[in-house]
């Protein structure tokens, strides 16, 4: 078999939309500096994704003219690409204390702070940003994005709109909007939004996957496979595109492809679950019982695996739970984002993400994370109890209860999640049903120490 692609994220697939942009040298020129000539060097390097060199260069030129706001923001640029938002907002905040109106700066500084999920700081510096440069159409996208990423769909939309009325062009944003809508269930208009995308770029790769999922919703599934098939012809190593197809397939019956689909999945990531998942499902389907026994041997296994890498990366264990450091917190969030950019399906990452930003008390963040988590795998036991936590925290017990309640329903054995469905019990005033709940927890782990207080997973 000839080694795999690596897989390449389509634009409107990364988590803001954008890219940062290396704007500085381009856009706009200071009076001539000691560190001109390292900074033009070090826009060189950047371009052909040498990062590290660049750096150096800026390093250099930052020795030659300490005042250069240029040279940090280029800096600055360069970690966040790498994904070293602490170092990256340092350099803009350098940038920005020796020229506060250094818009393309600002625009930065809340890129980075998006990739933490500080997304209420990264709005008020877009907000910054737009104030000293409001015809410039990527900012308002990115703005859009980080209401996006609240929840806030409806803002989100505005946003986006904004900026396809600066330019018209922008494929991205009408693409944007789309996504926005979709997940209002307003997939009708949705569709609409992602042929202006695809009228503008024709190759937009993931363009054709969010129409394609528009029509699959709408039980349109002839066309919506036509749209998936174009999106795979341009980006045949994006997982999700694959498994919409392959779902799309089940519906209209038509299982053995439906199968080769799952059986892709699996060929370009191994230890996709839902790839395993679809497989055995069809071959149940198929009456192949045997090779379905294999598959959900798999199945069992990674799920397995999933919770142990879960509960290690998220340091999710009820008791064990203690205060992180910050900083600590912010490195894990970013690790963890990461792991979402690479694989976008990856239902394990978002819920761990969720959770860790539920302990950075960015509960709208975290609730956008869990949801997505749970659209992916609709059976992931530790994001339902996680959003059952949030619903919790909010007063809003009925729903808490039917997340916790779906989650044992897969994992009866998490005497966390029994603890927690017995506050909801208790704030409701059902002592009765709260104790049962607690002797569940206690049935599970007889030496528990109760909590005085619910906590996520």
């Amino acid at each position: 078999m000839p080694p795999k692609k690596k897989q390449e994220l389509p634009r409107s697939k990364l988590p803001f939309g954008f890219g940062p942009q290396l704007k500085s040298l381009l856009g706009r020129q200071r009076s001539k500096s000691p560190a001109e000539e390292h900074i033009r060097r070090g826009v060189e390097a950047f371009k052909k994704n040498r990062y590290e060199e660049a750096i150096e260069l800026y390093n250099v030129a930052l020795e030659a003219d300490p005042n250069s706001p240029e040279a940090w923001n280029n800096r600055g640029l360069c970690f966040t690409v790498l994904g070293i938002y602490d170092e990256a907002i340092r350099c803009f905040n350098k940038a920005l204390k020796i020229d506060p109106y250094y818009a393309v700066a600002w625009y930065n500084k809340g890129y980075s702070l998006q990739g933490q999920f500080r997304l209420r700081e990264a709005t008020r510096a877009y907000d910054k940003a737009i104030a000293l440069n409001p015809h410039d159409e990527v900012l308002w996208n990115n703005r859009g994005n980080a209401e996006y990423n609240l929840g806030n769909y409806e803002d989100s939309i505005k946003y986006f709109r904004r900026s396809v009325e600066i330019n018209p062009a922008y494929d991205i944003a009408w693409n944007n909007i789309g996504n926005s809508l979709e997940h209002l269930k307003r997939f009708e208009e949705a569709i609409i939004f992602h042929d202006k995308a695809l009228k503008i770029n024709k190759k937009f790769d993931y363009a054709w996957y969010a129409k394609g999922y528009a029509l699959s919703m709408r039980g349109r599934h002839e066309e919506a496979i036509i749209c998936l098939d174009i999106s795979l012809k341009l980006n045949p190593f994006y997982e999700t595109t694959w498994l919409r197809k392959a779902d799309t397939l089940v519906e209209m019956g038509e299982f053995n492809n439906a199968l080769a689909c799952y059986e892709k999945v699996i060929d370009i990531d191994d230890n996709n679950i839902e790839g395993w998942k679809g497989k055995a499902k069809c071959l149940i389907l198929l009456e192949r019982y045997e090779e379905a026994i294999k598959a959900n041997l798999k199945v069992d296994l990674l799920k397995s695996h999933r919770k142990d890498a879960l509960r290690e990366n998220t340091l999710s264990h009820y008791l064990k739970d203690k205060d992180i450091d910050p900083a600590e917190l912010r490195k894990m969030v970013d690790k963890a984002k990461r792991r979402v950019e690479i694989n976008p399906s990856d239902d394990v990452a978002l819920s761990a993400l969720g959770y860790l930003l539920i302990r950075s008390d960015n509960r709208k963040g975290a609730m956008a994370e869990l949801k997505q988590a749970i659209k992916v795998n609709p059976h992931n036991e530790i994001a339902l109890s996680n959003m059952g936590f949030i619903h919790l925290e909010q007063g809003n017990t009925f729903r808490a209860q039917r997340y916790f309640k779906k989650s044992l329903e897969i994992d009866p054995s998490s005497y966390v999640v029994w603890l927690n469905l017995a506050d909801t019990y208790k704030v409701q005033s059902d002592q009765a049903k709260a104790d049962e709940c607690i002797a569940q927890a206690l049935q599970i782990k007889p030496n528990l120490k109760l909590p005085k207080v619910f906590s996520p997973r």
